[in-house]
């Protein structure tokens, strides 16, 4: 296996468990915080308070004396947290020790995945109970504290395999760089060398990617071009930052890239009867108010096209499986959302290729080490990773007719491999797969196919699909 794929396959690594953990208990610490203020507060009122010697004082107030009733009164609350906090982490189903071994600790939450504890996992588990419980007295801002360090070591990590961190040339150009974020410096290096990009053949304007160098995955420029002519860009390019230090940034330049197309075509799930012919795939099933619907794309029900008719509309007739199974009712295609549903006369025959669990946003953190599955028509299933998790120049997209229409905020998805030191990309869908829904390794979908060519298949993050037709998954 090369160093590449080796990278490729590591699981999610332990300091952005931590963080995720933190957040999570950062989270539970300000309910925890509340609930026991209200107590405090209205303890008064609720005599039964007075009858249990260890919170007689609690709704006493600390003015900053240092002497035995204050300790007393810290005590009782912090007493009183960590009673509040155990309940909570209870409820809540708060598994530190399980938490920091999965690669989402989320998914641990809410006792909502049927987790049955065997053995040691049962000790471990009545262990993490207690122990939650006591961190949630610490307080949310200690949480606070902690997350800001913990985001700062991130970012220090990332920065010792930057051969930049180590060409400062002095102790102040250091510090600066140290404390300097990468969003800021490849959106910097894009602006400041924009004439050398002018050149070339891009399909869209350099997106902020990540890719591999000296074994480590590092943050870069990408740009991804139409033909094999690199013209004036270079492997890597200066950027001079706020403090007049110019340091270099990496270039990964994607060659021979298809203008990405809508993904309609014949002989797949779903259509209108708008145009029968074509065809795309079905996402999932979804709850929107009192309808049960099918998600899938709005160019899909216009036939291929283009056209926005601004969501809710009257009743359609909808091919499934090339027989008629109810009507479209809505339709939506802008710059961020291209989105049909069809509601449904009867669903006991939907099967799922992949049962949905919880759906979820993506970040940075996914781009290149996050593995997902795209369940594409016929049942068929391919595997990738994300290369982008949120593109926000516009992307063209080519439809039918031959219109054009620019979306942005898409995530990019392709089969990453290697072959001599150099990375291929291999697109993971065809046409007939718009509408597909894409999978994280742990069966979370986070998007929605809506586009492809030959190197890499575009998506719209099903969070924000989801959002904005205020509907849920049905799984």
């Amino acid at each position: 296996m090369s160093i590449y794929h080796l990278a490729m396959s590591q699981k999610a690594d332990l300091l952005d468990s931590i963080i995720s953990v933190s957040m999570i208990l950062f989270i539970v610490s300000v309910i925890v915080e509340k609930f026991t203020q209200l107590i405090r507060k209205y303890s008064p009122f609720f005599p039964v308070h007075n009858r249990i010697p260890v919170w007689r004082n609690i709704s006493k107030k600390q003015v900053g004396r240092n002497d035995t009733v204050e300790k007393l009164i810290e005590r009782e609350v912090n007493s009183l947290s960590f009673v509040i906090g155990l309940v909570i982490a209870v409820v809540f189903r708060i598994d530190l020790f399980k938490m920091l071994s999965v690669d989402d600790p989320r998914l641990v939450l809410l006792w909502n995945d049927g987790l049955k504890y065997k053995g040691w996992d049962i000790v471990f588990f009545l262990l993490s109970l207690p122990l939650t419980a006591f961190f949630l007295t610490f307080g949310s801002k200690f949480f606070h504290d902690l997350l800001d360090t913990l985001m700062q070591v991130k970012n220090l990590k990332r920065k010792i395999v930057d051969p930049n961190t180590y060409n400062s040339e002095d102790i102040d150009h250091f510090d600066n760089y140290l404390k300097q974020g990468y969003d800021d410096m490849i959106d910097a290096a894009i602006s400041q060398n924009a004439e050398l990009f002018k050149g070339a053949s891009l399909l869209y304007p350099p997106i902020h990617g990540r890719m591999m160098q000296s074994g480590q995955l590092v943050d870069c420029i990408e740009v991804h071009l139409s033909d094999n002519d690199k013209g004036k860009i270079q492997e890597k390019v200066s950027v001079k930052l706020s403090d007049g230090r110019k340091v270099m940034i990496p270039v990964k330049v994607v060659m021979g890239v298809e203008a990405p197309k809508a993904l309609v075509g014949q002989g797949d799930q779903i259509a209108s009867s708008f145009s029968s012919d074509f065809a795309g795939s079905i996402c999932c099933r979804i709850r929107r108010g009192d309808k049960k619907e099918y998600l899938t794309c709005s160019h899909v029900f216009t036939g291929g096209n283009p056209i926005n008719y601004f969501g809710d509309i009257n009743d359609v007739p909808g091919i499934l499986n090339g027989v008629q199974k109810g009507n479209f009712d809505f339709s939506e295609l802008t710059s961020e959302l291209d989105v049909a549903l069809l509601r449904m006369d009867d669903d006991e025959d939907f099967v799922y290729q992949i049962n949905p669990q919880k759906e979820r946003d993506i970040t940075i953190h996914d781009i290149m080490t996050t593995s997902i599955r795209v369940c594409r028509r016929d049942g068929n299933i391919t595997e990738g990773r994300i290369t982008n998790n949120c593109v926000n120049n516009p992307i063209p997209i080519t439809y039918e007719n031959g219109k054009v229409k620019k979306m942005t905020k898409l995530m990019i998805l392709s089969d990453i491999g290697n072959e001599n030191d150099i990375d291929t990309y291999k697109t993971l869908t065809k046409p007939g797969d718009s509408g597909c829904c894409v999978y994280d390794s742990s069966d979370r979908p986070i998007g929605m196919i809506v586009a492809g060519n030959n190197r890499f298949s575009y998506a719209v993050p099903i969070v924000s699909i989801l959002k904005a037709i205020q509907s849920s998954i049905i799984t």
